[in-house]
């Protein structure tokens, strides 16, 4: 009796394997979106902190965005770099239509969005586009994608 492996098992044990392979490849992607989703909402958030801040400090913070893939806010003494994924692409509209790439974001010491930082800054990703929202009078940063506003 000879001792081989049947053309069934082989297909068994092919098949096994290309599911476990694809389930690592599936597991990545979504590994790099929830990345991706996480730092625009941590671009929104530091927006928020820094107008918040802001308005305790008593004093003017500024939120700037560098080519890098990153920005720092600075209040006062404080002064904290932050970076996001390269996925992101970040676009400042103005309202005149003008699109800069390089912004710096300005809240005074009452949590107003200083002369010329309100607008919309768009931030493109490879799956959505998101676009923050900086309120010319009051300074309301808000969040939202192609379905709505996501955060008040």
């Amino acid at each position: 009796m000879k001792k081989a492996f049947t053309l069934i098992e082989i297909i068994i044990v092919i098949s096994i394997l290309l599911i476990l392979l694809s389930i690592g490849v599936f597991s990545s992607a979504m590994v790099e979106d929830f990345k991706i989703r996480e730092d625009v909402k941590l671009i929104h958030r530091d927006l928020k902190n820094a107008r918040n801040l802001a308005i305790s400090k008593k004093d003017n913070s500024k939120v700037k965005f560098n080519n890098e893939n990153s920005y720092t806010i600075i209040c006062g003494d404080i002064s904290e770099n932050r970076e996001y994924s390269e996925k992101i692409k970040i676009k400042f509209k103005r309202k005149d239509g003008n699109i800069e790439t390089t912004r710096t974001v300005e809240f005074t010491k009452r949590g107003v969005s200083a002369y010329g930082s309100s607008g919309t800054i768009e931030l493109s990703t490879p799956k959505k586009i998101y676009e923050i929202t900086i309120e010319p009078v009051t300074g309301k940063v808000n969040l939202k994608d192609e379905k709505g506003i996501y955060s008040y």
